[in-house]
């Protein structure tokens, strides 16, 4: 939408500007942030502009209680370990050739249902898979999943697997399928002298028990050869095994003590400090909608460590190692988990990490990005008293703009969290409108803003919005190349150091299907543009963390960006609230609140998430959320502020902020990664503590996660390096562990 200043004789602007399409997609959140994104015209709770909304599940939802209610009773299965220990090779321990960098999943049925939505019918959910494969998919690291109860392995070349849908399998196409008609057997895992497939196993819970169709239990899908087949390769290679919800019994070193519903708090030990190296040991892990078991360690048992325990001291998560089988370990959690839930989102991170020993393809980031868009221009002011179903653009609502003295509050706020290590990086990034800094456009009042910006523009990130506010999606080559060189040129008048030329966000998310906008963005320099995945969806088509290129100008990429529900009209917290309680009126729609605080809670929880599963994505917000509400705070400070306070009560995981276009860079790097792996043109192995050999068909920057390669980019990030190995296609590497 054009966003014209055209002086009258008073020196007055035009008011004739319309926002119908400006409202960010609006949250309808849960307690736990449970969410999924409609497309755009889906049926939802609506604000009248057409947008999709998150909605979320009610917490029955979450939990397929007559599953949970056999297992209890079956208790997951009987001890296993007792009857197969003795078929365990003698010679477990002695290979140390190589070990292929992917993980082995062993699922139930198959199906994650990673976001608590009932796609499929509730006998078929194996609700801890999600919790490992939500972290496999975010950090990067290859893996395969075995369904054991249909013996076989999705193997497509890809590390993102969406498993059984409705009975067909949507990841694993014709010829992708590897049939384990004979079950579990040494030859699927290793080739039977020195070379190991899989570097870990990760089961969704300690016997791979579960519910037939006919709502029969199953003790166990695999039999107790299978199971020995298993453990042998685990003891010659000194594989390491997570059990993601494991009744306690002797066979992980544990002693049933009792059991119960609903939410607990854990508490980390020493031990689990050092096995979870990323948590805030000294905060408390929060087990939320989960059955959970109480246990203890088994009486004269020297071989099972505890990682967690709940506020009584029984135990929640143990270590145990198998002294008779090479003394290969297993980590058992004894609680339902979910990728959606937050104690497995703190908790992916950490299992992945140690049934890798530490040492993984892939890599993680807590990325925060803020983008409070429109700097320097106005935006529509949401009241308190504004009639529910009124356009979030009605002209009667009056326009505010933020002042210097709001700018300088929130570089205040800023600083402040700068001071703090594990937000130290955060610089907010200012999408602005040069038209805002004209005389002009403030007439008749005196510009603060301006000022007070340029004498701070290295505090920020600044990035092109256009000059005038111009809707992009009909522009001619001339109207589009004239707004993105004139705010190019206001950047060069105001100094700003930080902005980088290649860089623009579309009003609107606008222009991504004009073709003489594109032509001229991309004469102009521009190689970075911003989607909106409520509206276009998120291009993350195998994995997290890519973007899409455009359709029409293939080198310009689109960087996929998160809405985020503080709407852009609204300044203080009541006029927040109101305009939430319209959209979400109390007993109408799930997702109600009734005080600021309740407000805070539950969207800062949708933030919570992005942080906790490494998302690289920027979050959208608008100039009206920094506004010095009460001569100090803003609505983005508080938003921020408690999503930091719960996020640095679970881990202690510093966050970084990069521009614009340095999450390009990331994305782009992902999408080529993710190319590699999917298509077989990646493959990775060790030889413990001596080498790591990695091979490309093509061309890819491969991060790898616990090696230090000095001769390539590395870093050292979250108590842990990061090397990023850049590959020729069909070129080898072979580099010494150290």
């Amino acid at each position: 939408m054009l966003r014209q200043s055209t002086p009258s004789s008073s020196g007055a602007r035009s008011q004739g500007r319309s926002r119908a399409l400006r409202l960010a997609p609006l949250a309808l959140v849960a307690a736990l942030g449970v969410m999924t994104t409609f497309p755009h015209g889906a049926a939802s709770a609506s604000n009248g502009t057409g947008h999709g909304h998150r909605v979320a599940k009610t917490p029955t939802d979450r939990l397929d209680g007559k599953t949970l209610k056999q297992l209890k009773a079956a208790k997951l299965g009987k001890p296993i370990h007792a009857a197969t220990t003795s078929a365990v090779k003698a010679s477990a321990g002695s290979p140390v050739d190589p070990i292929e960098l992917r993980v082995l999943v062993m699922a139930t049925k198959g199906d994650p249902n990673p976001d608590g939505v009932n796609t499929v019918p509730a006998g078929t959910w194996d609700w801890n898979l999600s919790t490992l494969t939500s972290a496999l998919d975010y950090i990067g690291v290859p893996y395969d999943v075995y369904k054991s109860t249909t013996k076989q392995l999705c193997v497509n070349g890809s590390w993102k697997i969406n498993y059984q849908v409705n009975g067909a399998d949507s990841s694993c196409t014709t010829g992708q399928i590897t049939n384990w008609n004979n079950g579990v057997t040494a030859d699927r895992m290793w080739d039977g002298g020195v070379h190991a497939y899989y570097q870990g196993v990760m089961l969704t819970n300690g016997t791979l028990s579960y519910v037939d169709p006919a709502n029969t239990f199953v003790s166990s899908a695999l039999t107790a050869d299978e199971w020995a087949a298993l453990w042998t390769f685990e003891a010659a290679f000194n594989i390491r095994t997570v059990s993601a919800n494991t009744y306690p019994t002797a066979d992980f070193g544990l002693t049933y003590v009792g059991e119960g519903g609903a939410n607990t708090s854990a508490r980390w030990t020493a031990a689990g400090a050092t096995a979870f190296p990323s948590v805030n040991a000294s905060g408390t892990l929060p087990i939320t909608s989960s059955y959970v078991y109480r246990a203890a360690v088994t009486a004269g048992d020297t071989t099972t460590t505890p990682i967690l325990t709940d506020p009584s001291g029984n135990v929640l998560g143990a270590i145990h190692t198998y002294p008779t089988q090479g003394n290969r370990q297993a980590l058992a959690l004894t609680f339902d988990s979910a990728g959606y839930l937050t104690h497995g989102q703190v908790l992916g991170y950490g299992l992945v990490n140690w049934v890798t020993k530490g040492l993984f393809l892939g890599e993680r980031h807590a990325i925060l990005d803020p983008q409070p868009d429109d700097i320097f221009i106005s935006d529509s002011i949401w009241q308190t008293t504004t009639v529910c179903g009124t356009a979030p653009d009605d002209p009667s609502l009056p326009e505010a703009r933020i002042t210097g003295t709001d700018l300088q509050r929130f570089i205040t706020w800023q600083t402040a969290k700068q001071a703090v290590a594990i937000s130290k990086p955060l610089k907010i990034e200012f999408p602005f409108n040069g038209e805002g800094t004209t005389a002009a456009f403030n007439a008749p009042n005196v510009d603060t803003l301006t000022p007070v910006a340029k004498a701070n523009q290295a505090r920020f990130k600044w990035v092109n919005h256009t000059y005038t506010h111009q809707n992009l999606d009909a522009v001619t080559y001339a109207q589009a190349r004239t707004e993105i060189r004139q705010n190019n040129q206001v950047a060069t008048q105001l100094g700003l150091s930080t902005f980088n030329r290649k860089n623009l966000i579309q009003p609107d998310i606008s222009g991504l299907s004009n073709a003489q906008f594109l032509q001229a963005a991309y004469d102009n320099g521009i190689r970075y543009l911003i989607s909106d995945t409520s509206r276009t969806g998120d291009p993350a088509t195998y994995g997290v963390n890519e973007g899409r290129y455009n359709a029409l100008q293939p080198a310009i990429l689109e960087i996929a960006r998160y809405p985020v529900n503080l709407y852009f009209n609204v300044s203080t917290p009541e006029q927040w609230l109101a305009e939430d309680n319209c959209l979400y009126p109390a007993n109408a729609a799930f997702g109600h609140v009734d005080t600021y605080q309740q407000l805070l809670d539950r969207e800062s929880n949708v933030l919570l998430r992005y942080l906790l599963q490494g998302h690289n994505r920027p979050l959208m917000f608008h100039q009206p959320n920094l506004t010095a509400y009460d001569g100090t705070h803003s609505l983005l400070g508080d938003l921020v502020d408690a999503t930091l306070a719960k996020y640095s009560q679970l881990v202690k995981v510093p966050l970084i902020s990069p521009t614009m276009d340095q999450l390009g860079v990331r994305q782009a790097d992902r999408m080529k990664y993710n190319d590699a792996l999917r298509n077989g043109g990646l493959s990775a192995s060790i030889v413990p503590g001596t080498s790591i050999t990695l091979t490309a068909q093509k061309a890819v920057t491969v991060p790898v996660t616990g090696l230090n390669a000095p001769a390539y980019k590395t870093e050292f990030y979250g108590s842990q390096r990061i090397s990023y190995i850049t590959l020729a296609a069909g070129q080898s590497v072979t580099l010494p562990l150290q």
